[in-house]
């Protein structure tokens, strides 16, 4: 599994169990791949869709050349059997176990004001938390917004794969314009919200 970025590792709980299955974390839960491999495989990475992306092409766009195409199809299937509103977006993140502890996504989007995400794999637990509300995900999609809203991931059992859908807005374009003290006092309101939760 490829590397977590700094910044995305900052905001997922490490695995709470390792090989031993002696507890290392407050919940009773077990996060370990049931493959071959590491023991407990767990991460994210992002690919772009290239038809609309423009821009840097992240790592994992190389790492799996034939994923995002797979990935950015089953955007679209998702979209059209769902009857989503939304438009197809220019990124996914691929998480494999991944915990995430409560977060606003970084950033604002880019022709989008929702990101979509999708579970598979076997596993029990593991609902998207949004301010409170949980949310089953396992092979259910849901359309949700990341940058305005709290969201976390439950505790979970077994091997879990999650695909989330974005747009963000790119260096590019940011202009002069007031995007970037936007972005900035966006940024600096969902930072002081969460720094009040842990007073």
């Amino acid at each position: 599994w490829p590397p977590t970025s700094l910044s995305r590792s900052r905001i997922i709980r490490s695995p709470r169990y390792i090989n031993s299955g002696v507890e290392t974390g407050p919940a009773t839960v077990k996060n370990m791949s049931a493959y071959d491999g590491q023991r407990s495989q767990s991460g994210t990475f992002v690919v772009a869709n290239e038809d609309i992306c423009g821009g840097t092409v992240p790592k994992g766009n190389s790492l799996f050349p034939e994923l995002p195409s797979a990935v950015f199809q089953l955007e679209k299937m998702l979209i059209e059997d769902n009857d989503l509103s939304r438009s197809l977006s220019t990124h996914c993140a691929i998480n494999r176990n991944a915990e995430y502890v409560a977060h606003y996504d970084s950033g604002i989007a880019k022709n989008q004001s929702t990101s979509l995400m999708v579970g598979m794999g076997d596993f029990v637990g593991g609902e998207l938390v949004i301010e409170g509300e949980s949310h089953r995900i396992q092979y259910t999609p849901l359309q949700y917004n990341g940058w305005g809203r709290r969201h976390w991931t439950s505790p979970f059992v077994g091997e879990r794969f999650t695909l989330n859908w974005f747009s963000p807005l790119d260096r590019g374009d940011l202009t002069s314009s007031g995007t970037e003290v936007a972005r900035t006092r966006t940024e600096d309101a969902k930072a002081d919200v969460l720094a009040r939760l842990h007073d």
